[in-house]
């Protein structure tokens, strides 16, 4: 956007008739921050005026001048002029000159419209200074990308920068030729760079970047393959890990059979949703029809090199001065594909589908690992449409890949439906639950959860849950979580659940712990419950003393009965494990007007020893039990203690105003509030504590402090101080009184 100031300097520009005047206008602009390429009118004073600025010796106006002729350069400013003062910054103290000019000047060379200079970019990229390394890359990869510039050199540079010796230029390199590939742009190098990044697998900084890159040439090109191949055998001495499955992919590409991953497919991740169409993977745009894709419209679209179908979706929600927008894609198997497709595209997947599954079929034994994954997750939706579970069994769940059988699990888990349609895969199952894949065991862990509590009784979940460990568990216990949330109420599960709280496992026990809250949410054993959380308590794992009384927590925001874990949660107030959660189950406890008196003590060391939320809960759960009609006498001097420390300030002012008016004794209070209403804290909290100290030293006779505070220096203390005075003196005798009603007259005016 132009703003005015830009507009100005513009104008100071084009008047300028000398450089010196230029120069000056420049100056000016850097000085109060409104520089801009907006603002710089294309004429030989202002080149000038910019050459000197960024020649010159003050810093700030030579880092603003450099950063400039970047901009300029980006926005097609030729910079042949400026080259001296450019090469020169390249070896200037200051960092950021330092990588703006690289920046500039690997730009400037790569935008030339006739013969590009590679020997400037080629110095730029094997220069000893990162910083100015990183911006030849960032400039090689901004024309790329933005102007899709540039030809099989620039990719060639830009991919041996993926052998650099420091991360950022890696790290752009790498993003840059992945988005150019999924914006379907050649990244092929010449020849005669694959050697020099064979060879950089034997550096380990290297290695990750370099691998990925050559693994998609290899997999997409077999004669790219076979070169690979070559030079990796003659270059690198070492071929194991990374190094060897790069080798394995090469040999299986270069064989006619060879599968190539889709040039579009390969770049669109199974599932995304952006907030802006432009945020959508470039691949998606190359989807059909393209007069469709990433419109506000939901459709079917299709990959035109495989002829895979995807589902997009847009929806919208309204807000007050906002729209939020969402836009999804989804690849669809071809057994969805069916369920989605009408009229001859339908008719047209129909004829196709049986060798579309042979094709899937196939996949399984490529040397792609994401190739076979997504076969897995296509055919495992295929052999559940037809209810083939045997072959889904042989052909998925005993693949040698760990991936294949996740993907394979997976669609089971969110499309198999009941759990007694999972007997055919019973034995396998239990197999699969002592297997070494963690994700593996997990997915088998809920599907054999599912399985049993379809069946009579809970004894089977009950078996199931007590042989499992480790990831298993949190599978079955995530799965017994959906079906407590479906509606189904099994029975006696909850102390076996409560068997996985004392777990090191912290998946583990996080998901025991969602579990028993939704059985408390549900009202299932909720009392059977609580008591054996009662017994957790004083378990000697601090974490499960924490999940215990967290589990409490919940119960009682539910209403069951915890008061006979009062006590034991009194205790915890000090545990630094468990102290949060303790108190929580206090608040909720109070609330629902358990008695909880026996915890006051703790909650006043709590209120007096915590800071933030914690102190906050406490006053609360101190609140609740005044409201409730228990004494908490104990707690009034740590609440009148800490009033102006933080936020819980304001409820600790209004318990001890509640508590004034119940009739309890103050006096271990009465110090702190004078020291409070006298103080610099808000005036609404001092201004609802004053009435309450009044009325207690009142009570208690404590003249010189009523005297202090009615003769207060701050004059609308003073004031107040007198106002709420003189109806609490009324019928008072003694000369003490009768002194302080003449005082309070007096400043009062009457």
């Amino acid at each position: 956007m132009v703003t005015e100031k830009v507009r100005q300097l513009r104008a100071r520009l084009e008047r300028a008739g000398t450089g010196e005047q230029a120069e000056q206008a420049l100056r000016d602009s850097i000085e109060d921050g409104t520089l801009s390429v907006l603002g710089i009118p294309d004429t030989r004073t202002v080149r000038q005026a910019i050459g000197r600025l960024a020649a010159g010796e003050r810093l700030p106006y030579r880092r603003a001048a450099i950063r400039l002729l970047c901009d300029l350069a980006e926005q097609g400013w030729r910079l042949r002029a400026f080259l001296p003062a450019l090469t020169e910054a390249l070896e200037d103290r200051d960092e950021q000159v330092r990588h703006a000019a690289s920046f500039a000047l690997a730009f400037d060379a790569v935008s030339a419209k006739r013969r590009v200079p590679w020997q400037v970019l080629d110095q730029l990229l094997a220069h000893e200074d990162r910083h100015i390394r990183w911006a030849a890359c960032q400039a090689l990869t901004t024309v790329l990308l933005e102007r899709g510039q540039g030809g099989r050199k620039l990719v060639t540079r830009i991919a041996l920068a993926l052998a650099d010796s420091h991360r950022l230029p890696r790290k752009d390199a790498a993003y840059a030729l992945a988005e150019a590939t999924s914006a379907g742009i050649d990244v092929r190098p010449e020849r005669d760079a694959i050697p020099k990044l064979a060879r950089a697998l034997s550096r380990k900084a290297a290695r990750g970047a370099v691998f990925d890159y050559l693994k998609r040439l290899a997999a997409g090109d077999r004669t790219m393959a076979r070169a690979i191949a070559a030079a990796v055998q003659t270059h690198v001495q070492r071929k194991r890990g990374v190094v060897a499955e790069l080798l394995e992919i090469c040999k299986a590409a270069a064989d006619e059979r060879h599968q190539r991953p889709c040039r579009i497919c390969s770049h669109i991740p199974r599932s995304v949703v952006e907030s802006s169409a432009r945020s959508l993977p470039k691949a998606v745009m190359r989807l059909e029809p393209e007069d469709r894709v990433g419109k506000e419209t939901d459709c079917i679209l299709r990959c035109p090199e495989c002829g895979s179908y995807y589902s997009q979706s847009y929806s919208y929600e309204v807000e007050v001065c906002s729209m939020f927008e969402e836009f999804s894609i989804s690849r669809l198997s071809p057994t969805r594909a069916l369920e989605k497709l009408e009229g001859d595209e339908l008719a047209r997947l129909k004829a196709d589908y049986p060798e579309r599954i042979r094709a899937e079929e196939r996949k399984l034994s490529h040397v792609l690992p994401e190739m076979r994954a997504e076969a897995g997750w296509a055919l495992a939706q295929h052999y559940l449409a037809e209810k083939d579970l045997e072959g889904l069994d042989r052909a998925l769940l005993q693949h040698a890949d760990p991936n294949v059988i996740c993907e394979a699990l997976g669609v089971l888990v969110q499309d198999a439906g009941p759990g007694k349609i999972l007997a055919p895969l019973v034995e396998r199952l239990n197999d699969l639950l002592e297997g070494q894949d963690e994700r593996a065991r997990g997915l088998a862990g809920r599907l054999a959860c599912r399985y049993a509590l379809d069946q009579e009784g809970p004894g089977p979940a009950r078996r199931l849950l007590g042989r499992l460990e480790g990831p298993a568990s949190v599978g079955a216990l995530g799965e017994l979580r959906a079906a407590l949330r479906a509606g189904e109420k099994p029975k006696q599960l909850g102390a076996l659940v409560r068997a996985f709280l004392p777990s090191p496992h912290e998946a583990l026990q996080i998901a025991a712990v969602l579990v028993i809250k939704e059985l408390m949410a549900k009202g299932i054993e909720r009392q059977q419950t609580v008591e054996g959380l009662v017994e957790l308590l004083a378990h000697e794992q601090g974490p499960a003393r924490r999940a215990a009384a967290d589990c409490l927590a919940c119960a009682a925001e539910h209403g069951a009965e915890i008061s006979s874990a009062v006590g034991p949660l009194a205790a915890l107030l000090e545990d630094e494990h468990a102290r949060y959660a303790a108190c929580s189950s206090l608040l909720h406890a109070a609330r629902l007007e358990t008695d909880i008196s026996a915890a006051v003590p703790a909650l006043a060391r709590a209120v007096v020893q915590g800071s933030g939320g914690f102190r906050k809960e406490a006053v609360s759960a101190l609140h609740f039990a005044l409201q409730a009609g228990q004494d908490i006498s104990a707690a009034l001097g740590a609440l009148a203690a800490v009033l102006g420390k933080d936020y819980s300030t304001w409820e600790a002012v209004e318990v001890l105003a509640l508590a004034a008016e119940e009739g309890l004794d103050l006096s271990p209070a009465l110090d702190d509030l004078e020291a409070f209403v006298g103080s610099q804290g808000r005036a609404h909290d001092r201004e609802r504590a004053m009435p309450v100290l009044l009325a207690g030293l009142v009570r208690h006779g404590r003249w010189e402090s009523l005297a202090d505070l009615a003769a207060h220096p701050k004059r609308k203390v003073r004031r107040r101080c007198c106002e709420l005075l003189l109806p609490l003196l009324e019928g008072l005798g003694g000369k003490e009184a009768e002194a302080l009603v003449r005082t309070c007259e007096q400043v009062l005016g009457r």
